[in-house]
Order: structure tokens, then C-alpha cells, then sequence
């Protein structure tokens, strides 16, 4: 089943509301104008057409296909457009008119196309306005703007940019009469909000002031294979405070031989810890306020850490488990800060959020959330116990959510001080292997993203399953899904991010909650599912052995191989390889490792035996080409680059570009 990409749509709806507040405030702009304030970058528009088919629901007749026909209809084909730079749409707004001014680039000229829409020729591009303007002007600056976003690099197939400070001064007359004209509507049906007016403004216009900070937004999508691409950038205002956070200081790493082997891992490296929590006190401070959460205590026991941490998750049936390790402060004393800071704010915290959560549920009295266990002694180390009851924070009478939830919402932590790293598992015998682990911990220099995060949908799924309550209609859960990975850089002001994963897991899930919610609907209508059949005896993330899985070792080879341990991620391939011998992509990263150990022959037969099992990849012939490079045997290098140009490879192309070599 073919997702229908809210994304897509969601980002139609940012183009079109920022257009809005462009048109609406485009008096505001001086006349002499910078140019578009809001790009869209398409690259290769054939490309993109043919991944929209897709993505949707398509074939002969279908809506999808007759209105990617209409397109190209209009576009009088696509054959003529380079697909080496970009189409560029940009937002003009002078004086009391605003339109879209189009730059597209052309390998052949198309009479048609220019007669059709009035363009203006360049020496290997169109400029035309829409909607069409015989002879319109451009405003300063505007077509240098648009030539330049055209021929550069671009990191997705669909790019949507907003300068969005100068968007913010055009649009603030507006924007902060809508904040006082919401700030001042009554409560939905005469019902209290949770802040006053008053508070609902100034907590608006505080999040106003860091967006002011933002020179750039960008948005990109991108599709290659089955691989969705989510692209999120944000450059700050140069000397802003936001850009002084967006930095990778370079920190030598502590937990860098930390890996984590559960479906739900993340990781971040040291970054400003004291900073964001005043930018998330900026925008957030006030909700927390209101629910009765001192930020200010919150943000004086983050002081002790530095921001570096790794950690993960695992749901069963019986609860949730996990271990995680943040380093601490130089100074800092793990034990002391255990007992005298963390726990108090930890018991603090908890008695906020039952209050909060009484008054919200109109309940007499403040359900028990946090209570301590016994304290206990690990591998010689004093280890602490909290217990956290979140089933009573669940709303009365939502029996079906109460079911779903049994068992699963107690938390028990374990907190332990090994030298500088706070320690926290979910019982003493995972803090005993933390503990000698985290012992044998050396400093290495910084490596890998300043913060990554991986989910496994499949075992998700199957925490999800085995909490469901009993009985009740079978659903066909989908177990055969991959990762959802985000990894995110600060660097010099800017922030990128990268969220991927496989369009066709995301329609497998949604097919399955569909089922679901209408399972639910119909115990909410009768009480009794129709048809109801006993559930399926469901296997436990502990019970399904995931070593057993070529899947498993493929994604421990990425993970090693993020983090520059190569011998380890070689040896997870061919553990992979091993239980699916013609496992094409585990052969090749495993050759991808090899090249990075400077391994050179291993690399390449690794890599050839990948293109034997599919030879439709251009990244395998770019891949193979590098290691030859590598190893001095330019003319086989080049043969393979020539390979992966013509199967498309960006990289391959590029390189022969440079070196002069000519596909056509």
C-alpha cells in the first residue's frame, strides 16, 4: 500500500501560507527590493514527476496520472530542461504587487514553451512570471538570485527556502495582530484555558523573538529507491544568540565505544546545555509555568550535564527497559549530585505533575506518581531506585487505554556515578554490565553527528502488539519494517538535519492503525468486536532473537561504521552475509569498510560481488570506482565512474564533469 505523504501536503500548505503573509505584507517592503525572500528549488522535475506517480496512488487513468501528464503538458515535455541544475520558483513582492518569477534551465531551447508563457531567453534559461506577463520586469537583484540557486549543489529533490526574518519584519504588523486578536478570543465554550490572555501573547511574542533570530528556513524532500529523505535546516542570524548555540564545539567524545543494542537509540555529543534550555525557556517556559513545573529549577540541575549522552529503549509486555549514560560537568561529583540535586528535582518534578494532573482531572487528590525504592550495592558502587507510576496519570473511565497501558507504564530506574558518567537502567543487573563497561570508557577525539536517533519500526510494532488488551479482532501487524533514522550537525550558526525512512513502511503502518482504529471503533459501538477471535501469542523483543536476522547485523554495521569502528562494523556485514549470503547492500558496505581500513583488494571484491547479485545500482560502479581511485588504478576507476554516470549517479557525473568527460 503506497503512502499518501502528508508531508507533501503539509508542505504545499507551508508554501501557500507563507505566500499569503508575502502578499498580504507586501507593502511593507522597500521598493528597491533584495530579491525573493521565499525560493522553491526543484532538481530534475522528470525525476520528481515520476517519484510523485509513485508515491501516490496511480495507473492508467487514475487522478495521479492524469494530472503528472497535465504538468508535463504544460511544461511542453521535459526533455529540454537540464536536469543537472534547478528549476527555481521565487516570491517578488514590490510595492503592492506580488508574483512568482520561474527560472528554467534549458539543455535545447523550446520555441513553444517560451511563446506559451511569455519567457524572457537567457543564454541557457527561460524567466517567466506566473501567472504569465508579457513583458514584465524583474526587480533588482532578483535574476542573479534565481541563476545562483539554480547552479547550486542541491541536497534534496524538493527545496522550499524562506529568508525567514526578512518574512517575519514584512509580515509583523500582521502576525502580532493575529497573536492579540487569538490572545483575546474567549475559551471554547466559555471553558478556562490553561493560560490567560494575557500570558497566551506574551508566551507567542516570546517565540516570535527567537524566529527573528532565523536568516534562513529551508525545507527539502527527497526520494532515492524506497528512501524517504526529510530535510530541515535552520541558518541563524549571524552574532544572534540562536547562532551562537548552533555550534559544534568539537569536544572530545567519552562514550564514543558505547553502542547500544536496542530498537529505540539515540545519541548526542556535548553542545551548550545551559543555552538551550534559555532558548526552550524563551518559547516553552510559560506552558510549563502553567502546569505548575519550575523551569528555572529544571534548568539549574541541567547545568551539571554537558550535553553527551548515549542511551536506549526496548517495550515488552511486562514494561519498559532501558540504560543510558550522560557525562557529567568537569567537577561535578556523581554521587553527590545523585542524592542532593537529581533526586530532589526528580521528586519536585513529579509532585508538580500531579498536581497539574488532579486539577486537569478534577480529582480530589494528587494520584502518587514517584516513590523511592530500596537502595543497593552493583560491582561495588552505590546504585539508587526510583519508581515512577504513570498508569496514574491515565484519565478516568477510558477503560480501553487503561488496558492498553497496563503493565507497561511503571517505570523502575536505577541510577548509579561511575567517575564522570551518571548511570541509569531499569534494574541492577543491566547496571552491573553498565557499570564495567562504562570503566573501560577512554576520551577520543569528536566523531560522528552531534545527535542521531533510530527507531525499529518492527520491533515498535511488536511492543505495541504484545500491549494490546486481550481478545478483540486479529490485526495483520506488519513485521518485515526498517529503520526511522534523524541525525542532526551543528556547525558555524547552522543546524541540519536528515530524518529517512522507507516510504513503503510508512504505508504498511498505516494500513495496520487503520485496522485499529476500526477495531476500536467497533468495541466503542457494541462493546464486543464482531468476529472476535482469541490474540495471537505475540514474541517479545528478548524472545525473537533478533541475531537471527541478516537485518540486524546490517544496521550494527551502520552504526559501527558511523562511529569510524570499522573492524566491528566488518564483522557485523559479514555475520549479515553469512545468513543471507546474497545480501547485496550488506557486500557492499562491507566494501565501503574495507576502503575505509585502506584494505583495497577485500573492498573491491566485496563491492564486485554486490553489482554480480544487482547491478542496477549506480551507487555499487561509484562506490567500486572510489576504492580504485584509492588504490591507483585510475583507468578501472573511471570505467566505473563512467558506469554510474550513465545509470545517473549525481557523484559520478559531477566528477566526470570536472574531469572533462562527456556521457552524451
Amino acid at each position: 500500500m503506497k503512502t499518501k505523504l502528508s508531508t507533501w501536503i503539509a508542505l504545499g500548505m507551508i508554501v501557500f501560507l507563507t505566500a499569503g503573509f508575502m502578499a498580504s505584507a507586501a507593502k511593507a517592503q522597500d521598493e528597491a527590493g533584495q530579491g525573493p525572500q521565499l525560493l522553491i528549488m526543484i532538481r530534475n522535475i522528470d525525476q520528481l514527476l515520476n517519484d510523485v506517480e509513485r508515491l501516490m496512488p496511480s495507473g492508467e487513468g487514475s487522478a495521479t496520472t492524469q494530472q503528472m501528464a497535465m504538468l508535463r503538458g504544460m511544461l511542453q515535455g521535459t526533455d529540454w530542461i537540464d536536469p543537472e541544475r534547478s528549476i527555481v520558483l521565487g516570491m517578488d513582492t514590490r510595492g503592492d504587487a506580488s508574483s512568482w518569477i520561474a527560472l528554467i534551465p534549458f539543455r535545447t531551447a523550446n520555441a513553444n514553451f517560451q511563446m506559451a508563457y511569455s519567457a524572457i531567453a537567457g543564454e541557457d534559461y527561460y524567466l517567466t512570471a506566473f501567472p504569465p506577463q508579457p513583458g514584465f520586469a524583474l526587480g533588482p537583484g532578483i535574476k542573479e538570485r534565481l541563476l545562483n540557486a539554480s547552479t547550486a549543489p542541491a541536497a534534496s529533490s524538493l527545496v522550499v527556502e524562506a529568508a525567514a526574518s526578512e518574512l517575519l519584519a514584512i509580515a509583523q504588523p500582521k502576525i502580532e495582530a493575529a497573536i492579540a486578536s487569538r490572545a483575546a478570543a474567549p475559551s471554547p465554550q466559555g471553558q478556562p484555558s490553561m493560560m490567560s490572555p494575557e500570558e497566551t501573547q506574551a508566551m507567542l511574542t516570546e517565540m516570535l523573538k527567537t524566529f527573528e533570530q532565523v536568516e534562513i528556513l529551508r525545507l527539502g524532500l527527497d526520494l532515492e529507491g524506497d528512501l524517504f529523505t526529510l530535510q530541515f535546516d535552520v541558518d541563524a542570524l549571524p552574532n544572534s544568540f540562536l547562532a551562537g548555540l548552533l555550534i559544534d564545539r568539537g569536544d572530545d567524545v567519552r562514550l564514543a565505544d558505547y553502542e547500544v543494542d536496542m530498537p529505540l537509540q539515540f545519541r548526542s555529543r556535548a553542545y551548550n546545555v545551559p543555552g538551550m534550555m534559555q532558548l526552550l525557556e524563551s518559547g516553552l517556559g510559560e506552558i510549563y509555568r502553567q502546569m505548575g513545573i519550575d523551569f528555572d529549577d529544571l534548568a539549574t540541575m541541567t547545568k551539571s550535564f554537558t550535553g553527551e549522552m548515549v542511551g536506549g529503549m526496548t517495550a515488552a509486555p511486562s514494561g519498559m527497559t532501558y540504560e543510558m549514560i550522560y557525562v557529567l560537568a568537569p567537577g561535578t561529583d556523581g554521587e553527590d549530585f545523585i542524592i542532593n540535586t537529581y533526586l530532589p528535582w526528580f521528586e519536585r518534578y513529579n509532585l508538580q505533575m500531579a498536581a497539574f494532573v488532579a486539577q486537569q482531572a478534577n480529582k480530589p487528590q494528587a494520584p502518587t506518581l514517584y516513590e523511592r525504592t530500596a537502595d543497593s550495592i552493583v560491582a561495588g558502587v552505590k546504585v539508587v531506585g526510583v519508581k515512577t507510576n504513570y498508569n496514574a496519570m491515565l484519565p478516568p473511565g477510558d477503560q480501553n487505554l487503561a488496558a492498553l497501558a497496563s503493565g507497561g507504564q511503571i517505570f523502575e530506574t536505577r541510577l548509579a556515578a561511575v567517575d564522570d558518567f551518571l548511570l541509569m537502567t531499569s534494574n541492577d543487573a543491566a547496571m552491573g554490565d553498565l557499570i564495567a563497561r562504562a570503566r573501560g570508557f577512554e576520551t577520543a577525539p569528536a566523531q560522528g553527528p552531534m545527535a542521531e536517533f533510530e527507531l525499529d519500526l518492527g520491533a515498535l510494532i511488536e511492543a505495541m502488539q504484545a500491549m494490546m488488551p486481550p481478545g478483540g479482532t486479529a490485526i495483520d501487524w506488519p513485521t518485515d519494517l526498517g529503520d526511522v533514522t534523524m541525525k542532526a550537525e551543528m556547525q558555524n550558526g547552522q543546524l541540519a538535519t536528515r530524518t529517512r525512512f522507507n516510504i513503503d513502511d510508512m504505508g504498511k503502518m498505516s494500513a495496520a492503525f487503520t485496522a485499529l482504529s476500526a477495531r476500536q471503533a467497533a468495541v466503542t459501538a457494541s462493546g464486543t468486536p464482531a468476529g472476535a477471535t482469541p490474540p495471537k501469542p505475540v514474541a517479545t523483543m528478548d524472545q525473537r532473537q533478533p541475531e537471527a536476522h541478516p537485518g540486524h547485523w546490517y544496521r550494527r554495521g551502520g552504526l559501527h561504521s558511523a562511529y569510524g569502528a570499522y573492524k566491528a562494523a566488518a564483522t557485523s556485514y559479514r555475520k549479515a552475509i553469512e545468513l543471507s549470503p546474497r545480501y547485496a547492500d550488506a557486500h557492499f558496505q562491507l566494501g565501503v569498510v574495507y576502503g575505509e581500513m585502506r584494505q583495497f583488494e577485500p573492498a573491491i571484491r566485496a563491492m564486485t560481488r554486490a553489482i554480480d547479485l544487482d547491478d542496477d545500482k549506480s551507487a555499487y560502479y561509484y562506490g567500486r570506482g572510489r576504492v580504485y581511485l584509492l588504490a591507483g588504478e585510475e583507468e578501472q576507476a573511471m570505467r566505473d565512474f563512467m558506469e554510474a554516470g550513465f545509470l545517473g549517479n549525481r557523484d559520478a557525473r559531477a566528477y566526470l564533469k570536472e574531469a572533462g568527460v562527456s556521457l552524451e
